[in-house]
């Protein structure tokens, strides 16, 4: 058994709920007329913090208990730092260092635990912001119609994945243009250049093309960012996101100290 396939079992099932969850909140936003991704997203993520306050709180008390074990910790290692081939020593050492921990109420893996409980839980939420489309139905659903629409879509003309792949894959050199998921993925990251170039790939589908474009964008689109792109400085203002967040997480980590 790979460490991959290890990751994928405890990861995906999480990843699931998550996206059950976010597939929900974005059809109640729809229906009160705010079917926006980057909501839907502000709200998911507000939930998923909540959940894991618990979790937080205890690591956070942690850090702080730890601020006062390890000098006390330190002062047992330089006590028994010369005797480090002296196994009777060492383990007198383990015993004292375990009585400070138990002194404080708590063990030396105790913030491990914490940290490992939360690692599984950011990563799925990861991976569900990461493939949007493959969550929420009503996004998925825009691009199925361009591929596989009930009048038929770009899919049903011949040679379509070599044409995609020749044309439209640029740095996406991953992408299955043969399976659904994996176009969709693919075609949720496109720029506005990308999107025209595939109206012109395919004229007969320019018309459905650019009606499904439309909601897409609109539902990608908060404050003229486009949430399906990657911040970069060609993007405008989007490269704020990566600013803010960096920012917000060393806030986070002053108050939490």
């Amino acid at each position: 058994i790979s460490l991959g396939s290890i990751y994928n079992a405890i990861i995906n099932p999480i990843a699931w709920v998550f996206g059950k969850i976010l597939d929900f909140l974005f059809m109640g936003l729809h229906a009160i007329g705010l079917g926006n991704i980057a909501i839907a997203i502000i709200v998911f993520t507000f939930l998923v913090k909540i959940l894991m306050l618990p979790l937080t709180v205890k690591q956070s008390k942690m850090m702080k208990l730890n601020s006062i074990i390890m000098p006390e910790v330190r002062k047992i290692q330089d006590k028994y730092k010369d005797k480090r081939n002296d196994q009777e020593a060492m383990l007198k050492m383990q015993a004292e260092t375990k009585a400070v921990y138990e002194k404080y109420g708590t063990s030396q893996m105790g913030g491990c635990i914490q940290m490992l409980i939360q690692f599984p839980i950011l990563m799925a939420m990861y991976r569900v912001i990461q493939y949007i489309p493959m969550y929420v139905g009503q996004l998925k659903n825009l691009f199925v119609n361009i591929l596989t629409g009930t009048d038929g879509g770009i899919m049903n003309v011949s040679g379509y994945a070599a044409i995609m792949a020749e044309k439209m894959t640029g740095r996406m050199t991953n992408v299955d243009w043969g399976n659904i998921d994996s176009a969709v993925t693919a075609m949720n990251s496109f720029s506005a250049d990308q999107w025209e170039t595939l109206k012109s790939l395919f004229p007969a589908y320019a018309g459905m093309i650019a009606e499904n474009q439309t909601k897409i964008t609109e539902m990608n689109t908060f404050l003229t960012i486009k949430v399906s792109q990657n911040p970069t400085f060609g993007l405008g203002i989007a490269v704020l996101i990566p600013i803010l967040s960096g920012l917000s997480q060393y806030i986070s980590v002053k108050v939490s100290q």
